[in-house]
């Protein structure tokens, strides 16, 4: 049970992190008119809404007990992996945003 609230709360915070991410690569506008980095943003806008969806269906899927995947001990590794890709997507995103404000 212990174990099926920390997966919940993993998911839950990937959601959180790769809605934040998939926001700001929506609304991603770079100073060169280039279709790369526009193709780019896009490609990571949908990879970010996926992480949100698949965060929200598993996080609810363990909060309510109804786990769809067959192997309990595999919840916490694969919760924690998609968390920390997550969150180092979200640490990219500050340190990009952060880098603009102090150049000027």
């Amino acid at each position: 049970m212990q174990d099926t609230a920390l997966v919940a709360l993993l998911y839950a915070i990937t959601a959180a992190s790769s809605g934040v991410n998939a926001a700001y690569f929506l609304r991603y506008r770079s100073g060169r008119p280039e279709l790369r980095r526009r193709v780019g943003a896009a490609v990571m806008a949908v990879v970010c809404l996926a992480g949100l969806a698949q965060s929200l269906f598993y996080g609810w899927s363990a909060r309510t007990g109804a786990v769809p995947w067959p192997a309990d001990g595999i919840w916490l590794p694969v919760a924690a992996l998609a968390c920390v890709s997550s969150l180092l997507v979200s640490a990219l995103i500050a340190r990009h945003a952060l880098s603009r404000r102090t150049r000027g």
